[in-house]
């Protein structure tokens, strides 16, 4: 199994799709927009935005990093539903090649 990652621009059902294929696979969600709102909310000085997320490769990179750090410390597969509207196409192919 892989991790299934899930964009696109807001309100075209992102979310209800990954909640769908959660309980069908038993996989795990991940909020783009929570993690993208506790960047703007907790570290005010990274700069983060609902308009500039997209562009951050960081935001990107940090999703890679849950899912990587996750699986590396419970010694186990977890598999993750993420969606969100704050990660660019460019980035995916650059950063989350095993999505």
């Amino acid at each position: 199994m892989k991790n299934i990652l899930i964009i696109g621009p807001p309100r075209v059902g992102k979310s209800t799709l990954a909640s769908l294929l959660c309980k069908k696979y038993n996989f795990n969600y991940i909020s783009g927009d929570s993690i993208r709102n506790a960047f703007i909310n907790i570290y005010p000085e990274l700069g983060y935005s609902t308009k500039n997320t997209i562009e951050k490769i960081e935001f990107c990179k940090f999703i890679r990093w849950i899912s990587d750090e996750n699986n590396i410390h419970l010694k186990r597969n977890i598999y993750y539903v993420i969606d969100s509207a704050d990660i660019s196409i460019e980035n995916v192919k650059k950063f989350l090649k095993i999505f």
